[in-house]
């Protein structure tokens, strides 16, 4: 789900702001900086991490939401889904104040030419894959397959955002 101005494979946004699981130009200097495209592997997962992130100032931009449906083809993607099975506490990958362990991962998964990751959803409604578009070998996509403008009301928010 992103906000209808940007394309919906576009990781630019991870480039100025850092999430939990990329290194954006806000907090860290350009060398260690990387792009990810956060994707939700079921809609309720990118509905509920949209709403999670919402507060009274952002509401409005809820009107201009659109939830896309990608096709992704990748040779190289880690499985931690179930992250105790690799001696990692689930809970410090959802923290919310503290996202230095999961972009710690994030980097070693670069370090490892990882494509992308599955893990767990700090929604706790499923699971992500967070993609990192600029380790994409040759042979593997990541394609927008259709876009569903949702059409939310607002009280008070007459504008287009």
């Amino acid at each position: 789900m992103h906000a209808s101005r940007y394309e919906p494979d576009d990781p630019g946004g991870s480039y100025r702001i850092s999430g939990r699981y990329n290194r954006g130009k806000d907090y860290f200097e350009e060398n260690d900086v990387f792009p990810a495209l956060y994707l939700a592997t079921a809609p309720e997962v990118s509905l509920g991490e949209k709403q999670r992130h919402m507060t009274s100032g952002s509401l409005p931009q809820m009107r201009n939401q659109v939830l896309s449906e990608f096709q992704v083809s990748l040779q190289c993607v880690y499985d931690l889904s179930k992250p105790e099975e690799f001696g990692i506490d689930s809970e410090d990958l959802i923290e919310d104040r503290d996202y230095a362990l999961p972009q710690s991962l994030s980097a070693a998964l670069r370090d490892q030419r990882a494509e992308a990751f599955l893990v767990p959803s700090a929604t706790l409604l499923g699971v992500n894959l967070v993609v990192f578009p600029d380790l994409l070998r040759d042979g593997s996509s990541v394609e927008v397959l259709a876009n569903r403008k949702t059409r939310l009301y607002v009280e008070g928010s007459d504008r287009e955002l």
